[in-house]
């Protein structure tokens, strides 16, 4: 495993840190022992896209991090291996504007090759002239230049038809600079979570309350809250099985429910396939958002 994408929707931005505090496992992305990997974790709040970003080893936790934020919608990534010539600054997620940004699967496309090829595939952008440029940089700037021509990217008022429609065209697009690489990825426009399979599986999760644990002494007020969480969680990491019996059921059926069970149980984490459009057998999944 060297790059994990985690894709994290609460019902109410307040939940969040009880949410993060029972589920801490969940979100122990990479081994503590991996002395080079970073991870970044992305939300929007006080009005703008705000990213924190840690070396593995830093005493601070994704979890313990995630325990301080209050949003609804947030992105995490993590990469054990990242180029020794990139920065922390340069870890994922990617601020663009109102828009976040990571994918996972990348390590193939760190070449100057793909880099360049972004390049003169946007020749009227700033992008186009940077030098030391990333490949998660470039990915970035494909995906933000598809939806600003489609007019989805600037402003808070695009529809999800909108955005769907520009996500595929920037999905036939890239196909032709990575060819069969597969990679998954999550932009965040401060509204929804979208979700990109392109030959990269995700999988996904939903949770409906937190049943206590036996014996375990809380407060009343986070007892409440627990009680109250309702979560979709999606991921995509290295070594996942595909669950069982993901073959089946009601397409419309986006997750599976766990009631106080532990989310790490296979059997309580489905593959995305509902609500999908396919794209030259690509997958552009709709938003994750809950009411």
């Amino acid at each position: 495993m060297q790059q994990r994408l985690l894709g994290l929707v609460v019902n109410d931005a307040a939940l969040m840190p009880a949410f993060a505090e029972r589920h801490a496992e969940l979100l122990a992305l990479t081994a503590p022992d991996a002395a080079r990997g970073v991870w970044g974790l992305g939300f929007h709040g006080h009005g703008e896209m705000l990213v924190k970003k840690n070396p593995v080893a830093s005493p601070q936790s994704v979890g313990a991090a995630l325990q301080q934020v209050r949003a609804r919608h947030v992105i995490i990534a993590a990469d054990i291996d990242p180029p020794s010539r990139q920065s922390l600054e340069d870890a994922q997620p990617l601020r663009y504007r109102d828009w976040l940004f990571a994918a996972s699967g990348t390590a193939p496309l760190r070449d100057v090759e793909f880099i360049r090829a972004v390049q003169r595939s946007l020749p009227d952008t700033a992008f186009a002239h940077k030098r030391g440029a990333t490949a998660e940089e470039a990915l970035t700037n494909h995906f933000m230049e598809t939806l600003h021509r489609a007019g989805a990217r600037d402003g808070r008022k695009p529809t999800t038809a909108i955005v769907r429609q520009a996500l595929g065209t920037a999905v036939r697009s890239l196909r032709e600079l990575i060819g069969d690489t597969p990679i998954a990825v999550m932009l965040h426009d401060h509204k929804h979570l979208f979700a990109l399979s392109l030959g990269r599986p995700l999988y996904t999760a939903s949770l409906a309350g937190v049943a206590p644990v036996s014996g375990e002494r809380r407060p009343a007020r986070a007892t409440d809250q627990l009680a109250h969480v309702r979560a979709s969680i999606i991921r995509d990491w290295d070594g996942v099985p595909e669950p069982p019996g993901v073959a089946s059921g009601d397409p419309r059926e986006v997750a599976r429910v766990w009631r106080g069970a532990s989310p790490d149980d296979d059997k309580l984490w489905k593959l995305v396939e509902s609500d999908a459009v396919e794209i030259g057998g690509d997958s552009v999944v709709v938003p994750f958002s809950l009411a």
